[in-house]
């Protein structure tokens, strides 16, 4: 149980960190979204909805391709104690879709909040860096 805990703690450190990298590579994609008119709220809608099918479609993939994985790993593990081995795995398997993408939805709203304080010049001409942090006015003589 505690293995699985660490495993779903990994997975979810991961998406986050996929999602933040491939949101700063394409800051001069969202740069050119808000120079053409697209909104905050329009440009966080088209991220969301693309991040969470991705997510989605992934985690699909897992619930129906488990109960495949699961009969052909268990078949070998109850012939040994003697039983039958019984994989239902939709309702578990629900739980964890719905799980996953809670946990996804609140990262990804978390993430793409940095958009909201993009400039678009400022990712155009390559300064991103400008964004975190503020330049430091030299004293040029000091007293």
């Amino acid at each position: 149980m505690l293995l699985s805990i660490i495993i779903f703690i990994v997975c979810i450190m991961m998406i986050k960190y996929m999602i933040n990298h491939a949101l700063m590579q394409d800051t001069k994609s969202i740069a050119v979204y808000k120079s053409i008119g697209y909104e905050n709220k329009d440009v966080i809608n088209l991220y969301m909805k693309f991040y969470l099918f991705l997510i989605g479609l992934g985690a699909m993939t897992g619930i129906l391709s488990s109960p495949l994985l699961s009969n052909s790993f268990m078949n070998a593990a109850y012939t040994n104690i003697g039983e039958k081995s019984s994989a239902r795995l939709f309702v578990p398997g629900a739980v964890c879709f719905a799980v996953i993408m809670i946990l996804s939805f609140v990262q990804i709203i978390f993430i793409l909040n940095k958009i909201k304080n993009m400039k678009p010049v400022i990712a155009l001409n390559g300064r991103e860096g400008e964004l975190k942090t503020p330049k430091k006015k030299r004293k040029i003589f000091s007293i």
